[in-house]
């Protein structure tokens, strides 16, 4: 197969903590990861996630970081819906 670049913003990241197994989702992109970082903004947050070697940057609030308890070093999983995902260097979106 051929390589593919996707873009995803950081805002159509969702962030969860814990498994989802046995969690309904319409959401097919279910990724784990570790919190490498957590830069608080104002009312705005972004969390840097790893997950198998790619490093993720997700737009939350603050509050949000407080009610997950998300703590760098700690798990974290990113929920991404296929049409968040746009291929880099081409048109439209994936799954649309």
């Amino acid at each position: 197969g051929a390589r593919l670049t996707i873009s995803i913003r950081s805002e159509d990241i969702l962030l969860a903590r814990g498994s989802m197994d046995g969690v309904a989702l319409s959401a097919r992109n279910v990724l784990d990861g570790v919190v490498d970082k957590i830069v608080t903004r104002g009312a705005e947050t972004e969390v840097v996630v790893r997950c198998q070697g790619v490093i993720f940057l997700v737009g939350v609030t603050a509050p949000a970081v407080k009610e997950l308890d998300l703590r760098e070093g700690g798990e974290a999983t990113l929920i991404v819906k296929a049409r968040s995902c746009a291929p880099i260097g081409g048109e439209g979106r994936l799954g649309s």
